[in-house]
């Protein structure tokens, strides 16, 4: 439960803020835009569509019931980088936020025809972000994505495949945006 991907979100975008943005003003709206878009309004809505029967369970084991909360989420992302922009945050914390945004287009897209795993996805997001900006992270992120994966297939949430791919997804859209994005 904890890196569930809002947590996810929060986390990195903490840390990425944290070592990046040097007024410290920018870095507290980072906290609180981060907490509010990526963290609490998620949760709060997926409680929400569970308490409706929307979803059957935590896990939204079932690959339909994960469209509107998709939807909801890139919603969110939309709006936070919208407001990012306005701010002229540091380079690496508006890529992170965007490549949020980018791996959540691709889970609602993939979504259509299979079932990809959003937890590998989230922390293979993390290691591709924080191996972007230092090598020297990528062993503990290793063993973050392994036990990660790990877990979800303990669970019977997905299948190998579902894991492997969703980790290599957010592994590349993180590493390859943040590149992308502070090369220009």
């Amino acid at each position: 439960m904890i890196f569930i991907p809002p947590s996810v979100v929060l986390g990195c975008m903490a840390f990425m803020g944290y070592l990046f943005e040097a007024d410290r003003t920018n870095y507290l709206y980072i906290l609180l835009y981060s907490f509010l878009f990526g963290f609490i309004l998620p949760i709060a809505f997926f409680v929400f569509l569970m308490k409706r029967s929307k979803v059957s369970d935590v896990d939204a084991r079932i690959k339909e019931e994960r469209t509107i909360p998709y939807l909801f989420g890139i919603s969110l992302l939309i709006i936070g980088a919208w407001i990012f922009h306005t701010m002229n945050i540091n380079g690496y914390s508006f890529a992170l936020w965007i490549s949020f945004l980018i791996g959540n287009v691709s889970l609602l897209t993939i979504n259509r025809f299979w079932k990809i795993s959003a937890h590998a996805m989230g922390v293979g997001m993390i290691a591709g972000a924080f191996a972007a900006v230092n090598v020297a992270y990528i062993p503990a992120l290793a063993v973050i994505v392994l036990v990660i994966g790990w877990a979800r297939l303990k669970l019977k949430c997905h299948t190998f495949s579902q894991v492997f791919a969703g980790a290599s997804l957010g592994i590349i859209i993180s590493f390859t945006n943040i590149n992308l994005m502070n090369n220009v």
